[in-house]
């Protein structure tokens, strides 16, 4: 049964505003940890991430769990903020001996009318937490806001400064289309998502077992 009960709950508020196609980023040859000793891909996230409003196996990490050679562990959360994120981190993330860590985050710091100082912050301090526990870190990025907002270039300077894989306009062809409630992925929507994220993590996993000799 699909969890519908939770509409209410979750509130994760994505507003699309243009596209990130061609943006800023690094090659995966100069991603930190290149060569991390870790194992999993843990996705760090909020209700899209955890699979809100579709079964289990119908969200993004599971699909991603079928397509890509290492395993994917799913660690979203509803409701989370990037401020909220980072408090679990060292539980959630990195206990679970993660290889590449993908943050999904950013929706519920606008809903939630956080500065955007604040945002940033606490995105860089997340990537930070996660390098320093010698994982990768491949940001999924979106440009949402409005009146002047820019999250789309906080991506952009976290992604390059804290050498991150970005993964650009991850909802491009989903908000509007493929939704449950005109906010959440539908099942389309999640099997979009997995198709945009597979091919850079698919390359940054091949970098990474050339790095470390696989």
């Amino acid at each position: 049964m699909k969890r519908s009960q939770n509409r209410m709950r979750s509130g994760v508020l994505w507003l699309a505003a243009g596209t990130l196609a061609g943006c800023g980023g690094i090659d995966v040859d100069e991603v930190a940890n290149l060569g991390s000793g870790g194992t999993n891909l843990v996705v760090l996230g909020d209700s899209i991430a955890s699979g809100y409003d579709v079964e289990p196996e119908d969200a993004f990490p599971a699909l991603l769990a079928a397509r890509l050679p290492i395993p994917v562990l799913n660690a979203g959360a509803p409701g989370d903020t990037t401020r909220s994120a980072l408090r679990r981190i060292d539980r959630d993330v990195l206990a679970r001996d993660p290889r590449i860590v993908l943050v999904e985050l950013g929706g519920n710091d606008f809903l939630a009318r956080r500065p955007l100082a604040e945002f940033e912050a606490d995105l860089s301090a997340i990537v930070s937490r996660i390098q320093a526990g010698g994982a990768m870190v491949a940001l999924a990025g979106f440009e949402i806001g409005f009146l002047g907002e820019d999250y789309g270039a906080i991506y952009e300077r976290v992604a390059e400064r804290q050498r991150c894989l970005l993964i650009p306009d991850l909802l491009d062809g989903v908000l509007g289309r493929h939704t449950s409630d005109r906010i959440h992925p539908d099942a389309e929507g999640h099997r979009l998502i997995a198709a945009r994220l597979e091919p850079p993590l698919q390359e940054l996993i091949a970098a990474a077992r050339q790095a470390r000799g696989d």
